[in-house]
């Protein structure tokens, strides 16, 4: 092993998790060992001024050869691109996580909602508590103090909003109305949530008041249109523009947001495709989007065509495609973007994780492959720890 870790990055799932983070290595340092004898200084795993990233993958979801439970534990070693495991855990086992300013994190599965303390020096995952949840999970969120946790449940046509304590959930507030709801969010000021309803083809707006409270906006609900089967969204970091993946027309969508009621705006300011194929006659399928932190640059992810599409963002919000990048590798539900808006990783259904450059080689050019490795799981979805 070399004498110097720069950028050590950790992935850690849940039935297949992985965390990140950066730091160097002083070879006098002590030590811990991965199970593969691989000697691990506590610090490179231990900052948490460096991003970590978190996994969540399903069971026996997409293929019996695809069932190994519990947490994974990775690295990104001297050179910035090559990953190695580290650690494997088995008992945790959530599809989506959410996070909060402090050390709580939240995760959501079939039927349970569980909150967690995540340390990281210890690289732990300490199960807290947890509470019955509804089926069919799609998406978990949690203001920054970790008082309110909003999931959806595609197949339950339900949303929920729960109190957290730091030692227990309050009873769910139960909302329905959103047919197949796929993403339930806090917007970035806390003042409001925002629900895409894929099947109900329109986005949900939400006022959350000073004691938490969830009541919906009154204000029409804006309409994706026929067959546009909003899935994920994005919120614009000066908070005034929403962008939604859409899985039926592979569009991006761009909406404005009310400074004063964060009602959206009720049609589209801009709609854009994801694919160069005018026609559509390939497969399409859109699946995620982010931003990075500057707000110039959008990324969006084709999940069947399994390619990204990059975008330039205006001073205004606006949308200019700047080209297509074949990733490959298996579909991808989520990916993640790096706080320094740099690089996104990317988990794949068929269990690959891999790196890619977002803006090295400036704003036009296409992302850049860094690496890859391929597990006997099936990867759900992405985050990197804030």
């Amino acid at each position: 092993m070399k004498n110097s870790f720069k950028q050590a990055l950790l992935l850690s799932t849940v039935i297949c998790c992985s965390l990140s983070v950066y730091a160097d290595e002083s070879h006098s340092e002590k030590m811990i060992q991965d199970n593969a004898g691989m000697d691990i200084p506590r610090s490179a795993l231990g900052n948490s001024s460096f991003p970590l990233l978190l996994i969540g993958s399903r069971d026996n979801s997409y293929g019996e050869a695809r069932t190994h439970p519990g947490a994974m534990i990775m690295t990104l070693l001297d050179n910035k691109s090559e990953l190695k495991r580290v650690k494997r855990y088995k008992k945790h086992k959530s599809f989506y996580f959410a996070q909060t300013a402090g050390n709580s994190v939240f995760g959501l599965t079939r039927d349970k909602l569980t909150a967690y303390n995540f340390t990281t020096s210890r690289q732990k995952l300490e199960e807290v508590t947890s509470v019955e949840a509804a089926n069919s999970p799609t998406s978990v969120a949690a203001t920054n103090d970790g008082e309110l946790v909003l999931t959806a449940h595609f197949y339950e046509d339900q949303l929920t909003a729960r109190s957290y304590d730091g030692m227990n959930f309050g009873a769910p507030q139960v909302i329905t109305g959103c047919h197949a709801p796929n993403q339930f969010s806090i917007h970035p000021t806390e003042k409001w949530a925002y629900a895409s309803c894929l099947r109900g083809q329109e986005i949900a707006m939400f006022a959350i008041d000073a004691d938490k409270n969830v009541t919906e906006i009154e204000a029409p609900r804006p309409a994706t249109g026929d067959k546009t089967g909003p899935r994920n969204f994005a919120f614009h970091p000066n908070g005034k523009v929403l962008y939604v993946v859409t899985g039926g027309s592979s569009e991006v969508l761009v909406y404005g947001i009310n400074q004063r009621t964060g009602a959206l705006s009720a049609n589209p300011k801009q709609r854009v495709f994801l694919s160069t194929d005018a026609d559509m006659s390939s497969p399409q399928r859109g699946a995620d989007v982010k931003i990075t932190p500057d707000g110039k640059i959008l990324v969006a992810f084709n999940r069947l065509l399994q390619e990204m599409t990059k975008f330039a963002v205006d001073d205004d919000g606006m949308l200019t495609s700047v080209g297509n990048t074949y990733i490959g590798r298996g579909e991808t539900r989520h990916f993640a973007m790096s706080p320094d808006g740099k690089q996104v990783a990317i988990a794949t259904q068929d269990g690959n994780v891999s790196l890619w450059s977002v803006n090295g080689d400036g704003i036009g050019a296409p992302l850049k492959f860094k690496d890859e490795v391929t597990f006997p799981d099936a990867f759900n979805f992405i985050e990197f720890v804030r």
